[in-house]
């Protein structure tokens, strides 16, 4: 078996969990364990030094995101502002991306997601970041969230689909529209920015623009390397938690202990 079969194995596996809960009757945990199931399968693939959390992101200026499904993070040096048992809030310069996971893709779930990731990619992030890979080291400002979008299955047909798709993201700037869409055994969907690298082919597209792929069977392949690619290039920032305390214009005010 090659990797290519390895990663069509594992498609009919996601698919094979996500309907296995259509027993589950209440929508709201079908969703989560749905988030779980993409989770499970994604760990395992990531570098070490990312991890994947659930929550929301708070920048330095007093900005929040929405609650993000899966929220890829850096594990080894990011601090969180919070810890629950299932959500976290974590600094913005610390989020490396953002998967919105819907069980089945419809005209709201498009509206709602194209939503969500606009507010966590909009949040600014401060400072500079130094990064090694790819033979060189590189120093610049963090790179932008990442925003992705991973559906179970399309609920609407591939023509609403595509006007409801480009209604929803031509409403949003493009450094803040959707960059990556996969729909499990059909479809992915790349943005063309001038961020990331996502495909070979889409270099040559007007940025802006959006690239899909009838990738079918090896949608979740094209999917999983795409992500990979970003993150094998991402930059972390440095948060100043002082800055993401204080942004509200909270105070505390202290005297000297020794003064009388």
């Amino acid at each position: 078996m090659n990797l290519i079969d390895t990663f069509r194995y594992h498609s009919k596996v996601l698919e094979a969990k996500s309907s296995a809960l259509d027993l589950v009757h209440h929508a709201g945990d079908r969703g989560m364990e749905r988030e779980d199931v993409l989770e499970e399968f994604l760990t395992p693939l990531l570098p070490e030094r990312f991890g994947i959390g659930r929550g929301e992101i708070r920048a330095t200026n007093g900005k929040w995101s929405k609650q993000g499904d899966l929220i890829i993070y850096d594990r080894i040096n990011s601090p969180r502002l919070f810890v629950g048992t299932r959500s976290q809030v974590f600094p913005a310069e610390s989020v490396a991306a953002v998967i919105e996971v819907k069980s089945n893709l419809g005209s709201k779930e498009i509206h709602d997601a194209t939503v969500n990731i606009n507010q966590a990619r909009s949040l600014a992030k401060e400072g500079h970041a130094t990064h090694i890979g790819s033979g060189a080291i590189t120093f610049g400002p963090p790179t932008p969230i990442f925003g992705a979008l991973f559906a179970y299955d399309l609920g609407i047909g591939l023509d609403t689909f595509r006007k409801h798709w480009n209604k929803a993201q031509s409403s949003q700037p493009a450094s803040q529209r959707i960059n990556l869409t996969c729909i499990l055994g059909k479809m992915v969907v790349m943005h063309i920015d001038q961020t990331y690298h996502l495909w070979d082919k889409a270099s040559k597209d007007k940025l802006g623009s959006f690239y899909p792929l009838n990738s079918r069977q090896d949608s979740l392949l094209t999917f999983t390397l795409a992500l990979m690619r970003v993150l094998a290039e991402f930059r972390f920032g440095t948060p100043d938690l002082f800055k993401h305390v204080f942004s509200g214009g909270e105070k505390l005010e202290f005297k000297n202990v020794y003064e009388k």
